[in-house]
């Protein structure tokens, strides 16, 4: 490829006026999607994802009620009614009728670009990243799945509960249980017999966030089919208590039909376009649920049953875009909706546990990031006896996250090595607080070896390709102000480094991306330094990339710390590491926070031994099991036991809740749970 930079930095196209105190910034990665004409968001043939999804925060209740109810009298240039938010945002939460400022919507990019970019009500907001290659992965991933190869019955099945739920008499209603488990997670096996109820289920929705539903209403009543569209919120569809109990006592009637022909024809657990319908053996969702709230607890078998045992259970299906995310850009809003779905199907008042097994790496990781306020938000005005249980994330080892200190007399020069056969975009963020006197400048070489100008604040600079439509294959942006955390923020965002499929698009060049930093004025002591932190945002190899991902190199000793999930740094969410049962140590990948920063908090199980590093749960169908490992295991172990802790002696309010886990850690009753290793 060849290539060139811009001769000078500047703000490119986008225009914004220049505003006062309070201005929230621009989202980077929306000057990022422009200058490549938007194709992170295109799907196979290049279609356009439209309209396009984000997160925000009003400044006060008066403005989130004009986007709620948009009246005709908008500010100029303001078109509130293109912004369409969910109905479950303009409902309020607790006893003293809260209204959380934090939301989710969907907004074409005309409109974004005209009257949300120039921001003049002040929102907060960042895009919903998605990835063009999350289906090719999820294919990928369909070894050793059910269904011959010649099945035309597979490939077109039928409902084959629709009958039974129509005719059944004697429907046994869903038992009115309290407490609520939920999890947001992909793949849920409600048939598996870990999460039954007498004749029916435990799980009392599941709302895929990903699938629509296909029929009409009035269709789905006539023939039985169960899948209806969420009341609240405008996208994916929605299987409740009574569906549920109904497909599950049909399935289990005297037909005795197989569970996976049963999901089969709910359209439900197949891979990714996959032609022979085949369901999955096992999912990372079915798994952490044995592991929260099945019938037994997969680290204690001989146990009694526990309180989680009996729990309601309450399933949010990421869209497989999300789960198969390799950027982790666009689970934030599908984050913040299923947090908001679970609490409008939790009962108020008993005990609701969150488990979130999903996150990021880039990010200002101390608390500011729009979803970690989110979060902190719902859970100080929530209800009681509630509280979101978060993975600390697998990326201690992956050499993404580097923290230097750059001062007057000497620059920092970063080094990533891109790897070859990258089929996906790659991002590093660079937070900072600024110096009070002069500023922080960057420039970026490529493996072409040239450099860019420097970038000053509030300036960008791209490198362009040399051929006829002069792509965009990378960018440095340079921010004092962003909408998704406090401190000033550089983006340096890189194309692939290989040719996505079924979409055409500009390449960067494999090798090593220098990135350098200086301060540029004299202030008046001239030991100062200004300390820097950059994460490389998480980039899951895809099944091109030969296993590899974009890392720093000339790591040093303390770089692995600060690599916990970009979602676990809020106030009030409880943040889990993994440790082995059987050594005691902590997992080697389990993520860190900086020394004495007391995160994660406490340390679950994760791996039972060290011949098979991992625990056993429930995989799809009933009586088999699935081997997994990492973070998001230790999360549930820990959801499980503050479940029972707070079903037991609660209500708690969040503080008190948190404070229970670190006791359940510190006393030592538990043997699956432990506190953090030595910081």
């Amino acid at each position: 490829m060849s290539a060139r930079w811009d001769k000078s930095a500047s703000l490119g196209p986008v225009k914004r006026p220049r505003t006062g105190p309070g201005d929230p910034g621009l989202d980077p990665y929306v000057r990022w999607a422009m200058a490549t004409e938007w194709n992170g968001f295109k799907r196979k043939g290049g279609r356009m994802a439209e309209p396009v999804r984000l997160i925000a925060c009003a400044p006060d209740v008066e403005v989130l009620n004009s986007l709620l109810k948009p009246a005709a009298a908008a500010p100029s240039g303001v078109r509130p009614e293109s912004l369409e938010i969910p109905a479950a945002y303009g409902q309020k939460l607790g006893d003293m009728g809260y209204q959380p400022l934090h939301f989710t919507a969907t907004i074409s990019r005309s409109d974004l670009i005209s009257w949300l970019v120039p921001n003049p009500l002040r929102l907060r907001w960042r895009l919903a990243l998605p990835l063009r290659d999350a289906g090719r992965a999820a294919q990928a991933s369909s070894k050793g799945l059910y269904g011959p190869a010649r099945d035309a019955a597979s490939m077109t099945a039928k409902n084959l509960v629709a009958d039974d739920i129509r005719s059944l008499e004697n429907l046994q209603h869903p038992q009115e249980l309290h407490g609520t488990i939920g999890l947001i997670d992909a793949g849920c096996p409600f048939l598996n017999q870990a999460f039954e109820s007498g004749a029916g289920t435990r799980i009392a929705a599941i709302w895929d966030q990903g699938a629509q539903v296909r029929r009409s209403p009035a269709k789905h009543r006539k023939t039985g089919w169960p899948w209806i569209r969420p009341q609240n919120f405008r996208h994916g569809r929605e299987l409740g208590p009574n569906a549920l109990c109904a497909i599950a006592q049909a399935a289990h009637s005297s037909r005795r039909l197989e569970e996976t022909q049963v999901y089969r024809g709910l359209d439900y657990l197949i891979d990714y376009e996959d032609q022979r319908r085949r369901v999955w053996y096992g999912t990372h969702g079915g798994h952490l649920l044995d592991m929260a709230a099945g019938r037994t607890d997969p680290l204690a078998p001989r146990a009694p049953a526990d309180a989680a045992a009996n729990a309601n259970l309450v399933f949010v299906d990421l869209p497989l875009s999300t789960a198969m995310d390799s950027s982790g850009g666009s689970l934030a809003a599908h984050v913040l909706d299923g947090v908001r779905y679970i609490l409008s199907v939790a009962k108020p008042g008993h005990p609701t546990v969150v488990n979130i097994s999903y996150g990021a790496q880039a990010g200002p990781h101390d608390g500011s990031s729009l979803i970690e306020r989110a979060l902190d938000e719902l859970l100080e005005h929530g209800p009681a006896n509630f509280a979101i249980v978060l993975a600390a994330g697998n990326s201690r080892q992956l050499q993404g996250h580097a923290r230097r200190t750059v001062r007057v007399d000497r620059s920092v020069l970063l080094r990533i090595d891109m790897p070859p056969g990258d089929t996906t975009d790659s991002f590093v963020e660079v937070w900072y607080q600024p110096p009070e006197q002069g500023e922080l400048r960057a420039r970026v070489r490529a493996p072409n070896r040239q450099w860019s100008p420097w970038v000053a604040p509030g300036r960008e600079v791209a490198l362009r390709s040399e051929s006829v439509g002069q792509e965009t294959v990378a960018l440095l942006r340079h921010d004092l102000t962003v909408p998704n955390g406090d401190g000033a923020m550089l983006l340096m965002a890189v194309c692939p480094t290989a040719q996505p499929e079924d979409l055409a698009c500009g390449l960067a060049l494999a090798g090593f991306w220098e990135l350098e930093l200086c301060w540029q004025g004299t202030p008046s002591d001239t030991n100062a330094g200004v300390q820097v932190d950059a994460w490389i945002e998480r980039d899951d190899p895809t099944r091109k990339s030969g296993n590899q991902r974009p890392q720093f190199v000339d790591q040093e000793s303390d770089d692995d710390r600060f690599t916990l999930s970009s979602l676990a740094t809020g106030a009030r969410t409880l943040r889990v590491g993994g440790f082995n049962l059987a050594t005691g140590l902590s997992a080697a990948y389990s993520a860190l926070g900086p020394r004495g920063s007391g995160m994660p908090q406490l340390l679950a199980v994760c791996e039972e031994d060290e011949a098979s590093p991992s625990v056993a749960a429930a995989a799809t169908r009933s009586g088999e099991l699935l081997r997994l490992n990492g973070t998001s295991v230790a999360a549930p172990a820990l959801s499980r036991r503050l479940y029972n802790a707070l079903a037991q002696h609660g209500p708690f309010t969040t503080d008190e809740a948190q404070e229970v886990a670190l006791l359940l850690a510190l006393s030592g009753a538990d043997p699956y749970l432990k506190p953090v290793d030595g910081d």
